[in-house]
Parts: C-alpha cells; structure tokens; sequence
C-alpha cells in the first residue's frame, strides 16, 4: 500500500542501485519499538537519554501518551527506503513529546559517537537554541547528514532546529504533490516529500497510517542514507547538493508556494544515480 508513496519518491530506481548497505541513521525520538519483526534486524542498540541504561523503547509515560508509536514508524519509514542501513534509536522524548535542549543535544552527540552518518530530527520547536544550532552545525562539519522536519502548523515559517542552514528541512506534501494543509512552508524548506497517510510500523507488530512532516523527514534521511552508502566517504554537503540538485520542483502545482517549497520533490532514483 506503500507503493504510491514509494513512486513518488522514484524509490524502485534508486533501490536498484543499493539499498543502504553500510550507513547507520539515527533517530531521535520518544523511542522506537524494539521488536516489531520489520525492524528488529536492522536496530542497533541504542540509547535512552531520559534514563541511560535502558533501552530506547517506545513507551507510555506521559500524561496523554500523544506520540507513541511515532518514533517506530519514522523508523519504519527509514527501513522501507534504506533497508539494509542500520537505525539507530535514542530516546530525547517522552511519550509526550516533550524533552529538553540538553536531551537532544545528548542524543546528538552520542549517535555521531556512535557512528551515524544521518541524523533524522522528526522533532520541533518555535525556540531555537545557540547550542543546539553550534551542535547541528558540528555535526554537518563532522560528516554526518542531518535531517529536520518543518512542523506542522501550516504556518509560513518553519520549526527549529530545521530552519537552520546545516539542516535539510523537509515539509510534507500529498499524493498529489500539494503542499499538505498541516505542513510549514517558506524560504528555509529545502524539499519535500511525502506526508500525508504514511502507513508504517506501529505497535509491537502493527502498522498504522499518520500524517505530519516527521514523516516526510524520514524519506529524505532515507534517501541520503541511500547516496552514502553508493559514496562512502562523500560530504554531508554534497550529499545534500545531490538530493536537492536532482528534486522536482513543485512550484507549478503550489502556485500560491511558489518558492517556499525548497528545491522541490525528492527524487531518489536520480540522487542515487549520480556519483561525485
């Protein structure tokens, strides 16, 4: 049923040259379901900020428990892209969705430490933060692709950390490539892409569909893990050149967005395709 989604993106042709092999992503999330049987074998053991020594594990432990389930699927979407890349879970947010500055900065350090090579922060704020931004800037400079999603108030402005320059910020289009009603739209997008009925990984065996542009930021940090693994070695900038160089634009179909939609569609066939 994902096969909509997955032609959008032209996943058949960059799967046809590799399918990740050899790059690790972190996901820094409220945790992930460690042992949904589509993404047990490619979990590495990760880390839980909120209690060190214990699994990253997607569990219950907030007031309202709003976002369990969702670091699974973000990963559930990293594997359907890149599926032989290794995810590697840690654990910034509660079941709420709320954690700190500190948290993610923790998360951060301990997946480069780790050996990510692509970070996806399916995670948002209308603060911004000097050290987390000095982080994330790091974190480009040292090799490693990070990945940001939008936010979700359909607002023209975008969330941070993904309005900043080192970040490939990611807004969430439909099946259609309109921009979906939800999504953060203007001049700090980089691409877009799918976001709107994403079915993935859910429960402990599940699956479940959700919408938002934490799910269309796992496409593009799928992708980028994709062009890593056909060029070890390649820096985050030209990765990013890569994907951004080889997007469709979809200014014609968001006459109203024209140009708040960053370079447009990710097309993967066409970012794996080209070579440094």
């Amino acid at each position: 049923e994902n096969q909509g989604v997955c032609n959008q993106v032209n996943l058949p042709a960059g799967q046809a040259l590799t399918r990740g092999a050899g790059v690790q992503v972190a996901v820094l999330e409220p945790g992930v379901e460690t042992g949904h049987p589509d993404l047990s074998d490619k979990l590495r053991t990760g880390y839980n900020v909120l209690a060190p020594g214990t699994t990253p594990q997607d569990a219950a432990d907030g007031q309202v428990n709003s976002v369990v389930g969702h670091g699974t699927m973000v990963s559930g979407v990293i594997a359907r892209i890149a599926p032989e890349a290794k995810i590697l879970p840690v654990r910034v947010l509660n079941a709420d969705g709320v954690g700190t500055t500190l948290g993610v900065l923790q998360g951060m350090q301990w997946a480069i430490e780790h050996g990510a090579k692509v970070i996806n922060l399916s995670l948002g704020s209308e603060d911004s933060s000097p050290f987390l931004k000095q982080a994330i800037d790091a974190a480009r400079q040292g090799g490693v692709v990070v990945v940001a999603a939008a936010g979700n108030t359909g607002a023209s402005k975008v969330d941070f950390p993904a309005k900043e320059n080192s970040v490939v910020c990611t807004t969430a289009v439909t099946p259609e490539n309109l921009r979906a009603s939800f999504a953060n739209y203007g001049p700090h997008v980089d691409l877009v892409a799918p976001g709107t009925g994403i079915r993935s990984t859910f429960g402990a065996k599940g699956y479940a569909s959700w919408s938002g542009t934490s799910f269309a930021a796992p496409f593009v940090a799928g992708a980028a893990a994709l062009v890593c693994s056909v060029n070890p070695g390649m820096r985050p900038d030209r990765v990013i050149d890569l994907l951004e160089d080889t997007a469709r634009s979809v200014d014609s179909q968001n006459p109203d967005n024209a140009g708040k939609l960053g370079k447009g569609l990710l097309d993967i066939g066409e970012a794996v395709k080209q070579r440094n």
